[in-house]
């Protein structure tokens, strides 16, 4: 599996994947609270991709909100 960013990224991030207990595929679990969200991926590899979305929108809307202060 293809990660864009370190492992202590992800982990300060707090969205892991997990096997889907009911089913086949993926699920993304948040850390803090257990909260899975709805969506469920068919391969690893297209969850890690979502994760790794989420952390680039966060950083960009963070730099943005940053430079506008």
């Amino acid at each position: 599996m293809n990660k864009k960013y370190s492992e202590k990224r992800y982990d300060d991030f707090g969205l892991f994947i997990f096997p889907n207990k009911r089913g086949e595929g993926f699920k993304i679990i948040r850390d803090e609270d257990g909260w899975i969200f709805d969506k469920t991926y068919k391969d690893e590899q297209a969850a890690q991709n979502w994760i790794d979305d989420m952390i680039e929108l966060t950083d960009k809307s963070k730099a943005k909100w940053k430079a506008n202060i």
